[in-house]
């Protein structure tokens, strides 16, 4: 009994080793968006600006929208992934302190390892959308955008 649950233990931490990575790699993902966010921006605003006859027009402010809620929402993908990985986790971990429970004598109800109780699985795809990550970067961008618009409509920059 003793050693299945040593085997039952050592499979849990192998898994939960290869979703840690899974988890790393997805945040370096989310990184990489973010950068290659500003590189199409900073490609596609002389380009759009270039075929507009070397003239500001609204079609760069829709497209620098555009980019940004797509850019958002990919974002978002990656990090509702890695919260259902950090669940995972969490779940293995669970088991590994339950079949050990009368050695370490943790309360699992009350443990939390990865993730906090109160991040569920029912607000999961909010989270991932209005995190305070995404709403600081994005929302600058967002209100940076929307006041060269402004400006735009209003004949201050031309």
């Amino acid at each position: 009994m003793e050693k299945d649950k040593n085997i039952e233990n050592e499979i849990d931490w192998k898994i939960i080793d290869q979703l840690h990575n899974a988890t790393n790699n997805s945040s370096k993902n989310c990184l990489e968006i973010k950068q290659l966010l500003f590189v199409v921006i900073g490609i596609s605003t002389p380009l759009i600006i270039n075929l507009c006859n070397n003239k500001l027009d609204r079609s760069l402010f829709i497209s620098l929208y555009l980019f940004i809620v797509s850019f958002w929402l990919f974002d978002s993908y990656s990090y509702y992934y890695q919260e259902k990985l950090r669940a995972k986790m969490n779940d293995r971990f669970k088991n590994i302190s339950e079949r050990n429970n009368d050695v370490n004598s943790v309360e699992t109800s009350e443990e939390e390892f990865t993730l906090q109780k109160n991040r569920t699985n029912k607000k999961r795809i909010l989270r991932s959308l209005f995190n305070m990550s995404h709403l600081v970067f994005y929302g600058i961008l967002f209100l940076l955008v929307t006041l060269g618009f402004v400006s735009y409509n209003y004949g201050i920059i031309k």
